[in-house]
């Protein structure tokens, strides 16, 4: 938004709310979905593959709805697009794409992002799609940004707003390849160790993620807080973290990260 805001004037007048984009979906529903508008979730399918299509970037000719007829899909697609636009109006995937192109086209526009920043950190990498990381690709030019990310394949939650695990498992492999550090976190702080066997037994399974499962977790819920004599105050909690930080590999990664060590680029 800061950066669409800057090269276009745009104010959050400019940006649809959700509620706004909903009641939009549900008219053109009822206008083009004939029986399906009658279907409870169908303006959410609907507006789940409008993500879709934008984050990836495909022809709509290309795309064939899982949700409706794909000619039904597309009328609904295209009067979408023109309300928005009459309304000069964005929603969040349209903040994106016009970032991207954005960059495309202004080199000079680009540049001036490139040089902003010298570290950039993005979690929950894991629910990014090519969109979002192609933005922060041509940011962190080779050379410019130091890149640090945070990502956990087994927490991907957003593939039905388009969110693709593939570009999280390709750009993972990429930054190895090209030595970047890399930490694992392994210290567990929210769950007790029979929900950790569970799901250790569940995800390492090969029909999920077999032998690429995060094995060999901890949790500090039975062994650092007996140890640590319990959490009765905030300066109890505020050293228990403190303790717990160079278990995790916090201090490392920080260390990393600041002195330039993570890796220029991806």
């Amino acid at each position: 938004y800061g950066i669409l805001k800057q090269a276009y004037g745009f104010t959050a007048a400019n940006i649809l709310a959700e509620e706004e984009k909903m009641a939009i979906l549900r008219e053109l529903a009822m206008n083009y979905g004939g029986d399906l508008a009658e279907e409870g979730d169908f303006s959410e399918e609907v507006a789940k593959e409008i993500s879709v299509v934008k984050g990836n970037r495909i022809s709509l000719e290309y795309y064939y709805s899982s949700c409706c007829p794909d000619e039904v899909f597309r009328q609904i697609y295209r009067e979408y697009i023109k309300i928005c636009q009459a309304r000069r109006k964005l929603d969040f995937d349209d903040m994106i794409l016009y970032c991207y192109e954005l960059f495309d086209k202004r080199k000079d526009i680009l540049a001036a992002w490139q040089n902003k920043f010298q570290y950039i950190l993005v979690d929950e990498f894991q629910d990014t799609d090519n969109l979002q990381v192609g933005i922060v690709g041509k940011i962190c030019d080779e050379g410019l940004t130091t890149l640090a990310t945070v990502g956990d394949a087994q927490q991907s939650i957003y593939g039905f707003r388009g969110a693709d695990l593939e570009v999280y498992q390709r750009m993972r492999a990429m930054m190895r390849e090209r030595g970047s550090n890399e930490v694992e976190l392994t210290i567990n702080y929210r769950s007790q160790p029979d929900i950790l066997r569970f799901v250790e037994g569940v995800f390492s399974k090969p029909e999920f993620f077999g032998g690429e499962f995060l094995k060999n977790f901890t949790t500090v819920l039975t062994q650092g807080l007996k140890a640590a004599g319990g959490i009765r105050s905030v300066a109890d909690a505020e050293h228990f973290l403190d303790l717990g930080a160079d278990r995790l590999g916090t201090s490392r990664a920080v260390k990393l990260l600041t002195s330039g060590e993570a890796g220029s680029g991806y």
